[in-house]
């Protein structure tokens, strides 16, 4: 990608793998593997709870583009979309 659109330019276009939502299970007594929720005074990690649409609407990976070529996204996404396996999810990034 960066020979088609980034011809030049020392900033690169890359791709880095998204913070990716993993599912929390909660399971009944009788399975005995109890998910422990906390409170915030407590100091433990937070537990979050999405829905089954935002776990499978989550991006897989992120294009990371300069902000020198941001002009020029509509033709990354184009070339993204071409290469990319269908319906995998991404993202597009200026850094």
């Amino acid at each position: 990608m960066n020979d088609l659109h980034n011809a030049g330019n020392p900033n690169k276009i890359f791709l880095s793998e998204s913070n990716e939502l993993q599912p929390v299970h909660i399971f009944k007594i009788t399975e005995n593997t109890p998910l422990f929720l906390y409170n915030m005074s407590e100091g433990e990690d937070p537990v979050y709870l999405y829905n089954s649409a935002e776990y499978n609407s989550a991006a897989i990976f992120t294009v990371n583009v300069p902000d020198s070529i941001s002009s020029t996204i509509p033709r990354i996404r184009a070339t993204v979309d071409k290469y990319k396996v269908a319906g995998t999810k991404y993202t597009v990034v200026t850094y």
